[in-house]
C-alpha cells in the first residue's frame, strides 16, 4: 500500500533474501476489485473482494505460466493483464482518475461557497455538481505578480504569491509519481480565475492532529512520508510548509500537501527550514528525478517562468550529486 520510493528498497531486500522474484498477497482488497501490480512487478496483489455481498468485488483467478502473468475474471472472457497500479492507490470520488476529477473540477456547477477565513489568500470552500455526483474543492485566486511566467524573470519573483504555482506543485507531483498532491485545475470562478483543487476528505492537518493528540494508525511509515514532503519542498523550495498544511487522511493515514502558493523561488538552497535536511536519494526516487529537465517540464511553461523551471533542474542536479 505504501510509496514505491520507500518500498522498493524493502521490497528487493526481502526478496534476495528469499531468492524469489515476486510476492503474490492476499487479505487486502485492491481498491480496483482487479488484481493488482505494484514496485515494477516485485508484489501482485490478488485479494479482488470476492465475497461480493461485503466487499463488492468478483472472483479473480491468476495463472502464472513462467515469467508471464495473466488473470482471469469471473465477469469477463479471456485473460486480462494485470492492473498497474498508481503509486498511491486512495479512496478516489467515483473512482474518478485524475483526468475525471479535472474536468469534474473545471465544469461542474457551483452550488455552495463558503469563505474560510484563512490567511492573506481568502480561500473558499466550493461544493460542485454535476451528474448527481458531488465534490467539495477549494478556491484561491491570489496573484501577487501577474503574468510573471511570460518574458524576463523579475528579481521580485522570488517574493510572490500565485495560485497557478498550486496547479504547477499539481503537475510536477504526478509527472515525479509522488501522488501526494490534490488535483488542481485553473478555473474561471466568479469572475476571476483562480485555482480549485480537491477538498481531502476526511482529513486532519498535522496542527489539530497534535492539539487532539490523534494518534497514527496507518500502515506506511509516516516518517518516510514525511521525508518524500520534504525532499518535495526541497525540490520546489517551498518557503511556506507548516502545519496548517500538511493533512492526513484518516483512512489510509496517507500525507498530503496543499498551499504551493509561495514556491518556485529560483535560488539553489533549501528553504531555511530545510536548509539541515540533506536528501540522499535511492535509486529508484533517483531515476524519477533524472526525469526532471527543461525540455521534460515544457508542461510547466502555462505556470512557471523559465527562469523557474531552470532552478528547479538545478535543485534536482544538486539532489542527484547526493547519492
Amino acid at each position: 500500500m505504501c510509496h514505491p520510493f520507500n518500498e522498493y528498497p524493502v521490497t528487493d531486500t526481502a526478496l534476495e533474501r528469499l531468492g524469489a522474484k515476486r510476492v503474490f498477497i492476499g487479505h487486502t482488497v485492491t481498491t480496483s476489485h482487479r488484481v493488482g501490480r505494484r514496485l515494477d512487478g516485485l508484489v501482485y496483489k490478488l485479494d479482488t473482494g470476492m465475497l461480493t455481498a461485503h466487499y463488492g468485488g468478483i472472483p479473480a483467478m491468476t495463472v502464472i505460466e513462467g515469467d508471464h502473468i495473466q488473470v482471469y475474471y469471473a465477469d469477463r472472457d479471456g485473460p486480462s493483464d494485470p492492473y498497474v497500479e498508481s503509486n498511491r492507490e486512495w479512496d478516489r470520488p467515483y473512482g474518478m482518475s485524475d483526468a475525471e476529477m479535472e474536468e469534474f473540477l473545471r465544469t461542474a456547477t457551483v452550488i455552495e461557497d463558503v469563505e474560510l477565513g484563512l490567511g492573506v489568500t481568502n480561500p473558499h470552500r466550493l461544493t460542485l455538481e454535476q451528474n448527481d455526483r458531488r465534490m467539495r474543492a477549494v478556491f484561491k485566486d491570489e496573484d501577487s505578480h501577474p503574468g510573471l511566467q511570460k518574458g524576463r524573470w523579475e528579481t521580485s519573483g522570488d517574493s510572490s504569491d500565485r495560485y497557478q504555482y498550486d496547479v504547477a506543485a499539481y503537475k510536477l507531483d504526478r509527472f515525479m509519481g509522488l501522488d501526494a498532491v490534490p488535483v488542481a485545475v485553473l478555473r474561471r470562478y466568479d469572475g476571476d480565475e483562480g485555482v480549485v483543487q480537491y477538498w481531502v476528505e476526511n482529513a486532519i492537518n498535522e496542527t489539530s492532529r497534535r492539539e487532539e493528540d490523534v494518534p497514527y494508525t496507518g500502515y506506511c511509515d509516516p516518517n518516510a512520508q514525511w521525508s518524500l514532503m520534504d525532499s518535495f519542498d526541497i525540490l520546489i523550495h517551498n518557503e511556506d510548509r507548516n502545519q496548517g498544511n500538511i493533512l492526513w487522511d484518516r483512512g489510509d493515514w496517507y500525507l498530503w500537501m496543499i498551499d504551493h502558493s509561495r514556491a518556485f523561488r529560483i535560488t539553489r538552497r533549501a528553504p531555511r527550514y530545510l536548509n539541515k535536511v540533506k536528501v540522499i536519494p535511492n535509486q529508484w526516487y533517483a531515476t524519477s528525478l533524472e526525469t526532471l529537465t527543461r525540455e521534460n517540464m515544457q508542461f510547466l511553461n502555462d505556470y512557471l517562468n523559465r527562469s523557474q523551471i531552470n532552478a528547479l533542474e538545478t535543485r534536482a542536479e544538486k539532489m542527484l550529486k547526493n547519492r
